[in-house]
């Protein structure tokens, strides 16, 4: 399936159904079984400032559906207590996942790929969370998947970073040169 015949089917599917998942995971949750930004305190006070949340807020780390989780059956999968590997880690392939009265196509992503897609864009990481929150942590006996699978590990994952912008802009000095122009020079900087 071509990349754009993937973006138009996920794209029908919100545009149908983006009100079910609408505030399912919210600030302050960051994600499923995650501890929230009143445990983590990664933004102090934001007033004023621009903020930018690149996420799919309910979504799942990378491991997610590669590690015990079958889409068919769309569960957990576990085997004498432990999960089931069911795809490797390092396949970004993309596969279907019913959703409500439809499906959506997803692939798994490395880690490393999110990382060099921010870092292409501008973006330096400044934080990286891979936790459970500690209800989950502590819970015993506990006969929920996710509750299980979140004792093992990360079930979501956070990046907290910030934009890099390049300004071009002119150091000007004294006079002129030879040919009549400014005497000055470009210079870059990141800030």
């Amino acid at each position: 399936m071509l990349a754009e015949e993937i973006i138009e089917k996920n794209r029908n599917y919100w545009n149908d159904h983006a009100d079910l998942w609408y505030g399912t995971t919210a600030l302050p949750e960051y994600g499923v079984r995650f501890p929230t930004e009143e445990e983590l305190h990664l933004f102090g006070d934001v007033s004023g400032k621009r903020m930018l949340e690149i996420c799919c807020g309910s979504w799942h780390h990378t491991l997610n559906y590669c590690i015990a989780w079958s889409c068919d059956e769309r569960r957990e999968v576990f085997d004498n207590g432990k999960l089931v590997m069911s795809k490797s880690y390092f396949d970004e392939t993309y596969f279907k996942m019913p959703v409500h009265d439809s499906e959506i196509i997803l692939c798994n992503r490395k880690i490393s790929t999110y990382v060099n897609a921010l870092a292409k864009a501008g973006f330096v990481i400044e934080q990286l969370v891979e936790e459970s929150d500690q209800a989950s942590l502590e819970a015993e006996n506990d006969p929920d998947p996710k509750t299980r699978k979140a004792k093992m590990l990360p079930l979501s994952f956070l990046y907290k970073g910030k934009k890099t912008v390049e300004v071009a802009y002119a150091c000007f000095g004294r006079g002129k040169r030879e040919d009549g122009s400014a005497d000055g020079v470009w210079c870059k900087k990141r800030i």
